[in-house]
């Protein structure tokens, strides 16, 4: 008993006043030091190039997962963003949020043929002009393929983009390698866009990139909902190809009240 309330009167007994820490005035220059170098790391402006987000990036910036799926799925597709402009039309973001992230994005330099390799002394051509026959010339490409390139031309009315040879089925990225090595678009043809919002069923399915379930189901959600007014709800129906919105829309368009 003597013993518990010994214990009981060190634990009531009060805590003295002040502390016992000496300051080191060293170690907290040197903390403070420290503390600096977080704050101007932390305010510190970093840019980015778009065309390599990672999904840290895309979260520092606000970007959504399928915002960033876009670009990704725009650049495994052989494309390359180049300026702000190319930016907005690939992905569609608000005027607040690209105000924004402005400043942030470091876009690379535009070449004059960018991706394409002519190591040759035979100077490029005109990919909207080559013939069948020349197109089997290059290794790797038949009469089947050169045929079929033939003909996904004359479906789109003309190459708009060199990227586009690789939507043609059956040809691998070496051999499109090869092609534009040789063969560029010089002169893209000048195209009138669909009208998304008034146009038919059949004028949406009239572009190769637009499948008859899909015109249909932009003409429902039409009915439905009204006019389309963002490039995203495109990404939302059934039958949308995601990897492909940079090239469908450079034949559609938006009510001009709206955003192109």
């Amino acid at each position: 008993m003597v013993i518990q309330l010994l214990l009981y009167g060190l634990q009531r007994r009060p805590i003295p006043r002040g502390s016992s820490l000496v300051l080191d005035a060293d170690i907290q220059k040197a903390v403070d030091s420290l503390k600096r170098i977080q704050i101007n790391e932390a305010n510190k402006t970093y840019t980015v190039n778009p065309n390599y987000l990672s999904d840290y990036q895309a979260y520092r910036l606000g970007l959504s997962l399928s915002t960033l799926d876009t670009i990704q799925s725009f650049r495994n597709s052989g494309g390359t963003i180049y300026s702000m402009e190319q930016f907005r039309a690939l992905v569609d973001l608000p005027d607040s949020l690209v105000e924004r992230i402005r400043p942030r994005l470091r876009f690379p330099t535009r070449r004059q043929q960018p991706q394409v390799s002519n190591t040759s002394s035979t100077p490029l051509r005109d990919l909207n002009t080559v013939t069948a026959q020349e197109l089997r010339r290059i290794h790797g490409i038949g009469q089947v393929l050169s045929d079929r390139i033939i003909k996904f031309r004359t479906a789109l009315g003309g190459f708009l983009q060199n990227e586009q040879i690789h939507d043609v089925y059956g040809l691998d990225s070496a051999v499109v390698r090869r092609v534009l090595s040789k063969f560029v678009v010089m002169q893209a043809p000048v195209i009138e866009k669909i009208p998304i919002n008034t146009a038919s069923a059949g004028e949406l399915a009239s572009n190769v990139y637009i499948t008859w379930d899909l015109a249909h189901e932009i003409i429902a959600y039409r009915e439905r909902h009204g006019a389309i007014e963002s490039w995203s709800v495109l990404e939302e129906l059934q039958h949308f190809p995601d990897h492909r919105i940079a090239r469908i829309r450079l034949y559609l368009s938006l009510e001009k009240k709206l955003l192109e």
